[in-house]
């Protein structure tokens, strides 16, 4: 069957496709074969569900300082029927706003200093092509959905999700490690990055954020329990060992009295004249 056409994010794919002739593999969560079974199998414009809405600040990759600005992505639900209107496996969690993408580069011939290329097998023989022969070496997430609350109401809207909108979850990701609670939609879609960010830190959040120009009171560092023993019996060690040294430094007193004490007197010469 030939797959529908309709859009959704298969950036990742694309990403690794444009390098075939380069030596660069497909890895297989690139290929998302749930997306590609769902599309081939679904009969008619399949409903797409967000469940989830996210909005976080991310560099730039298309200027070169790489600035960080304010980023959309969401999470889909499909669901749809087949040619006899029998339900299809739904598509969940479905990614629309950013992808994995390679960073790669070229592989030098040490010998001649030159970009090794890439080589084919024809008739016995190795003959080599235009292609320069390539490596991963690094994958970066690129996101393409910059925020704007007219971009938002549009997704909204041409997903079929504008009436259902209040029943999304909406998050505003400050740091890797703090997701705080949701948002209404009014907040979410009319709040500036900066005032989202203090309020999500109200919330619950971290005390310490560059967003946030008042910082409470830090909590205090609880000390491990283990630390907190090993500590006292190095003290009481130490004690003991004080008390020991001064016990030997009396009894070496003592005996050095009672060694004194105990010395005759040395018998005087006598002189004959």
């Amino acid at each position: 069957m030939v797959e529908k056409d309709f859009e959704y994010n298969d950036k990742e794919y694309e990403a690794y496709k444009k390098y075939e002739f380069n030596g660069i593999e497909i890895p297989a969560k690139a290929v998302r074969r749930g997306e590609h079974m769902f599309k081939q199998s679904v009969m008619g414009e399949p409903r797409r569900i967000i469940t989830k809405m996210v909005r976080s600040l991310q560099p730039d990759y298309s200027e070169k300082l790489q600035p960080k600005r304010d980023y959309l992505w969401y999470l889909e639900r499909w669901e749809g029927v087949d040619f006899v209107g029998n339900p299809i496996n739904p598509v969940n969690d479905h990614i629309e706003g950013y992808y994995d993408e390679p960073v790669v580069s070229k592989i030098w011939d040490k010998k001649t200093n030159m970009p090794v290329k890439m080589s084919k097998v024809v008739n016995n023989q190795v003959t080599f092509t235009e292609h320069d022969k390539l490596k991963v070496e690094n994958v970066r997430r690129v996101y393409y959905i910059p925020f704007s609350k007219e971009t938002l109401d549009r997704i909204l809207q041409e997903t079929g999700n504008w009436e259902n909108r209040e029943s999304i979850t909406y998050k505003l990701k400050v740091s890797p490690s703090h997701s705080p609670d949701t948002f209404s939609y009014d907040q979410f879609a009319n709040w500036d990055f900066k005032t989202a960010a203090a309020e999500s830190l109200k919330i619950g959040g971290p005390p310490a954020h560059p967003y946030v120009e008042q910082i409470e009171e830090p909590v205090p560092v609880r000390v491990p329990r283990r630390y907190k023993q090993f500590k006292t019996e190095l003290k009481e060690r130490e004690l003991a060992a004080q008390a020991k040294d001064k016990e030997i430094s009396e009894n070496a007193d003592m005996e050095e009295e009672a060694y004194q004490s105990n010395l005759k007197p040395e018998r005087e010469v006598q002189t004959i004249e």
